[in-house]
C-alpha cells in the first residue's frame, strides 16, 4: 500500500521500519488497532504521525471487496434530527473501526446518483431516506452486495427499516393539548411522506377524548416553496387556534416569528409544541416531542454489524417518540 506525502509515497514498510515492528504489524495497526499491544501501537502511531502516513482506502477495497465505510444520504436541508443521527452515529461506528461517509441530496435524482457512489465506493452498508421510487435503488444494491438500511420512511418491503412512529408522536402530543384546555390546535407541517399519518394521529387524539375535529382549522399543511411565516399568520389568525404542534425546529422557529409579528406570546396566547428536544427548544423552555436519536443509531449500528449474519428475516424496527413537557402549554380549563 502507498500513502502520498507532499510529493512523496511513504510505504506501510517505511512506517514499520521507524516504529521497529514488522510491516504485517503495521498492517494490522491500520486496520484495527486494538489487535497490536500498547508499546508496539504507540510506536506506530509516532511513526504514522511523524510521516504523515494515510490508509489507502482503495487498496484495502481492491484486497477485501468491501471497505470500513458507512455511507449516509440525507436530504439538503437542515435539520437537527439529522445533525444529531449524523454526530452520534460516526461515534458508535468509529468505535468499531468503520466510518461514516455523509452526502445529501436536493431530489430523487441526486439520492440515486449518490447511492450509485457509494456503492462504486464498495461503502459496506448505505444507510437513505427513501422516496417510493425505490426499485432503481433496490437493484443498485442488491446487485452489488451493499446492505442497504432504510431511515424513517419504509418504502420497500424487501430492506430492513428503522422508523419512528409518527401518528403516536402527534397523538400523545395532541391528547396533552386537548387535556389542558386547548381545543383549537393547529398541526403545522409539510406535505411529505409522513405528513398523512401524524394527521392521523391528531385526528385519532381528538376523537378519543370527543373533541369535534375541523381539518381546515387544525391541519395547516406547507408547500415547498411555502412562506412558512406569512402563511402560519393568515392561518392562525383565520381560525384563531390557541396551540400548535410544529414538526421540525425549522418551522418552530418561523412558527414563533409569525407569533411574535402577531403580538401573540406563548404560551399565554397560544401553547407550543415542537419536534426534537433540540438546545434552541431547551433554551426556550418548550414542550417536545423527542426522537429517540441514542436507540435510533445504536439500531443502526446492530444491524450495519450484523448484515452478515441476517440471513432472510427482513428487519422492520419501529421505535416510539417520548412527550417532554415544559412551559410552553397553557392550562385552559
Amino acid at each position: 500500500m502507498y500513502y502520498l506525502v507532499g510529493k512523496f509515497m511513504v510505504t506501510i514498510i517505511e512506517v514499520a521500519k521507524k516504529a521497529k515492528v514488522s510491516p504485517s504489524t503495521a498492517s494490522r495497526y491500520v486496520r484495527n488497532p486494538d489487535v497490536v499491544s500498547k508499546e508496539k501501537a504507540k510506536r506506530i502511531k509516532a511513526a504514522i504521525e511523524e510521516l504523515g502516513y494515510v490508509p489507502n482506502i482503495g487498496a484495502s477495497v481492491l484486497k477485501s471487496n468491501v471497505s470500513n465505510m458507512v455511507g449516509l444520504v440525507l436530504p439538503n436541508t437542515y435539520n437537527y434530527l439529522f445533525s444529531s443521527v449524523v454526530c452520534h452515529l460516526a461515534s458508535r461506528l468509529n468505535d468499531h473501526n468503520m466510518k461514516l461517509l455523509v452526502l445529501y441530496s436536493s431530489d430523487f435524482e441526486e439520492m440515486k446518483e449518490h447511492i450509485r457512489t457509494l456503492v462504486c465506493l464498495r461503502c459496506n452498508s448505505i444507510v437513505y431516506l427513501p422516496e417510493r421510487r425505490s426499485h432503481t435503488i433496490t437493484n443498485l444494491t442488491i446487485s452489488n452486495d451493499v446492505y442497504p438500511l432504510q431511515l424513517f420512511i419504509d418504502a420497500s418491503p424487501v430492506f430492513d427499516s428503522i422508523v419512528v412512529d409518527d401518528f403516536y408522536g402527534t397523538y400523545i402530543a395532541t391528547k396533552e393539548l386537548l387535556k389542558k384546555g386547548n381545543k383549537n390546535i393547529a398541526l403545522v407541517d409539510g406535505d411529505n411522506a409522513v405528513f398523512q399519518k401524524r394527521k392521523e394521529g391528531m385526528k385519532k387524539a381528538y376523537e378519543d377524548l370527543k373533541v369535534p375535529f375541523d381539518e381546515e382549522k387544525q391541519i395547516c399543511a406547507l408547500g415547498v416553496h411555502t412562506d412558512v411565516i406569512d402563511f402560519v399568520s393568515k392561518h392562525i389568525y383565520k381560525n384563531n387556534n390557541d396551540a400548535i404542534i410544529a414538526v421540525t425546529e425549522t418551522i418552530a422557529q418561523q412558527v414563533c416569528l409569525a407569533l411574535q409579528q402577531a403580538g401573540k406570546s406563548i404560551p399565554n396566547d397560544i401553547s407550543l409544541i415542537v419536534y426534537d428536544d433540540s438546545p434552541w427548544a431547551k433554551l426556550a423552555n418548550y414542550s417536545v416531542i423527542a426522537h429517540p436519536i441514542d436507540e435510533l443509531v445504536n439500531d443502526i449500528v446492530q444491524l450495519v454489524l450484523n448484515r452478515e449474519t441476517r440471513g432472510e428475516k427482513v428487519n422492520k424496527l419501529i421505535l416510539h417518540p417520548m412527550f417532554l413537557k415544559r412551559g410552553s402549554i397553557k392550562d385552559r380549563e
